[in-house]
């Protein structure tokens, strides 16, 4: 059997994909046809035009009922072959080509019943000489055409040699007016006119089609190079992490007397560093919470009460709270153990991240406010704060990574810039949505505060 694949065909399944597309596509747009043919028979009937036989007007609508049945059955392959795992590209490359072949059998014989070279039909030869290009590889398509001309060439003679009868819906006429000059002419046309057309959309069609799968590779190479990145970082950042850790614990000990009593010099010094180094593994944390988000392709999806994570990050957060005497509440407008269906580990990322940024920004005697509430779908996430909120002209930028607002920077809390485009990913993946406002809802004259919105659907989807 003759090879109906394209040639330099590369991805396989972006070929199956494209062709079961265009083939269902085709299968709505032959209905449209379907349509137009009827109102054309319609017309044909209501005006009443003499034909001087009823032989056309039978085969037009014989022929409508051909195009439906056919079209009908490719409706239903295309619909179960999309239903199936099985991404064999045979299969779609079949259907096209005979949808194409079934398409050119009907439009010739519409064509010969309207009046051949004068029928307002065979336009549509040039129509399926570009949508079957965009499929069929050139010398599939070119031999289409080149019998189909052979064929439609052939009736013209036998038309005008009285062979075979000749019809012409519009006049009523039963004989064939053209000169052979003319008719000569006119088919040398039909044949450049249609050849060309295959030639060049088959042309822009294979150029278009190579061109993406190019770009689909190098697009897949990227992903791969994106990969191989964050798996290098998150080696090398836990490398690092480790000794930073020890150093922590070591700086502690010293703080903690073990070696004796420490001048307040000294201790100023300790403390310093221990806080520089304590930075450092929330740096290295925060990187590898980025790089997991990104290499995670699917999430692990189980049962996951929020009150109960929200109640976890209040208690850690307890002594931070304290110390800056932050009042820290928390409202449900939820019914009782609600939960949602999602990845446990990437909810408590959220919230950790969006409460501990509310605290952090949050002057001394402020207040942090977090809400849980629902719709039908969805479980709402909302934390307001008293902080030192986000400009205006900054807020589009606040997601990009390592990205830390104008007036973040000038204050003395430190930050990497990860935590909110870890905690979007994080959103997305469950095909949530995360939108932030400042001023916020508790804004006073003095802090404008901020306030987060994180909306997760109760049985979410990964994006």
């Amino acid at each position: 059997m003759f090879n109906l694949i394209p040639a330099h065909t590369k991805d396989f399944e972006y070929l199956y994909k494209l062709v079961s597309d265009r083939n269902r596509w085709f299968v709505k747009l032959r209905y449209g046809a379907v349509i137009m043919l009827l109102m054309f028979f319609l017309y044909l009937q209501f005006l009443n035009l003499k034909t001087g036989s009823e032989s056309p007007n039978i085969g037009i609508l014989i022929s409508l009922a051909i195009v439906l049945c056919y079209n009908v059955v490719f409706d239903i392959v295309t619909r179960r072959w999309s239903a199936k795992s099985d991404t064999n590209i045979s299969g779609p490359m079949v259907i096209a080509f005979a949808q194409t072949v079934c398409d050119l059998l009907t439009l010739l014989v519409l064509v010969y019943l309207t009046g051949m070279l004068e029928s307002p039909f065979g336009l549509f030869f040039v129509f399926h000489a570009i949508i079957g290009s965009m499929i069929l590889p050139g010398r599939i398509i070119k031999a289409i055409f080149t019998i189909l001309l052979i064929s439609f060439s052939a009736l013209v003679v036998l038309v005008n040699y009285g062979t075979l009868p000749f019809y012409d819906v519009f006049t009523g006429d039963m004989q064939l007016k053209m000169p052979l000059s003319k008719t000569i002419v006119y088919l040398i046309a039909y044949w450049v006119m249609l050849l060309m057309s295959v030639k060049f959309a088959n042309s822009l069609a294979s150029a278009h089609f190579r061109r993406e799968q190019e770009l689909n590779e190098a697009l897949r190479k990227i992903e791969t190079a994106e990969l191989e990145k964050q798996n290098y970082v998150m080696a090398v950042v836990h490398e690092i992490k480790s000794p930073i850790a020890a150093i922590s614990s070591y700086l502690n000990i010293l703080l903690g007397g073990i070696t004796g009593e420490l001048s307040d010099k000294v201790k100023d010094i300790l403390k310093k560093s221990k806080a520089r180094a304590d930075d450092a593994i929330v740096l290295t944390n925060d990187i590898l919470d980025v790089s997991r988000v990104k290499l995670l392709e699917q999430i692990k999806k189980e049962p996951v009460y929020l009150e109960k994570i929200i109640m976890q990050m209040f208690e850690s957060l307890k002594s931070k709270v304290e110390l800056k005497n932050i009042s820290l509440s928390f409202e449900e407008k939820t019914r009782q153990c609600r939960q949602v269906f999602a990845d446990k580990r990437l909810m408590e990322l959220v919230i950790s991240n969006i409460l501990s940024n509310a605290v952090k920004y949050t002057p001394d005697n402020g207040t942090v406010q977090l809400q849980l509430n629902e719709d039908e779908d969805n479980i709402g996430i909302t934390v307001s704060d008293t902080g030192i909120g986000i400009p205006q002209d900054e807020m589009e930028k606040i997601y990009s990574e390592f990205y830390r607002a104008s007036n973040a920077k000038k204050s003395n809390v430190e930050g990497t810039g990860l935590g909110l485009a870890t905690v979007k990913r994080a959103v997305e993946k469950h095909g949530g949505n995360i939108h932030i406002k400042s001023p916020g809802n508790l804004a006073d004259n003095n802090n404008p505060g901020t306030t987060v919105f994180v909306s997760i659907p109760v049985n979410s989807k990964e994006e």
